[in-house]
């Protein structure tokens, strides 16, 4: 391994990193798999390295490579393996200003939950792709990300976000709703 070519490499990939752990770990749902999947994109880009000729294109490359990566996982796993948001990102969602009272805390971790809860019924790329957009990424970009053209993208998004409310809306029903429901009342 050259000194020179491993200089290039960290001077092209470094500057994406930031990126690739927010999306990981939007992805992933906990550091440590967000690191593997960051760590496996790494070796993926240093094994494609001489082929990348277009240093521009780079953070896409590598972001649709994590994608990927999850998206495989998610498929081969068929287990849904989403923790609740970590400590850090859970105190993330409270006011730093002030200490929120027990029941806005509760009503917080309960909205968190319900979310969690939610996401698990979508499959691996429903969920990237919401994530994709949750993170702030156009469609554009997520066209070049995914390699899934505009159109069926807009598709496949609609319908994730369908299939995510229609789950809300279904773990906000009072369970004695549910229930009745159940019964053909």
């Amino acid at each position: 391994m050259s000194k020179a070519r491993l200089k290039r490499f960290k001077a092209l990939v470094e500057p994406c990193l930031g990126d690739l752990h927010r999306a990981a770990s939007r992805l992933a749902g906990n550091a440590a798999d967000a690191e593997d999947l960051v760590q496996d994109c790494c070796l993926r880009a240093w094994e494609s390295f001489p082929d990348i000729d277009n240093p521009a294109h780079l953070k896409h490359w590598l972001l649709r490579v994590v994608y990927n990566r999850f998206v495989d996982g998610r498929r081969r796993d068929r287990v849904v393996a989403m923790d609740s948001l970590s400590q850090s990102e859970a105190s993330g969602l409270e006011i730093a200003a002030s200490e929120p009272d027990p029941e806005t805390r509760a009503l917080q971790f309960e909205r968190v939950e319900r979310i969690d809860q939610a996401c698990a019924v979508l499959d691996a790329e429903q969920y990237a792709l919401l994530v994709l957009r949750a993170e702030g990424y156009r469609l554009d970009e997520i066209e070049d990300i995914t390699g899934i053209a505009r159109e069926v993208l807009g598709a496949r998004l609609y319908r994730a976000r369908r299939r995510l409310a229609r789950q809300l809306r279904k773990l906000a029903e009072p369970a004695d709703r549910r229930t009745e429901l159940g019964r053909g009342k």
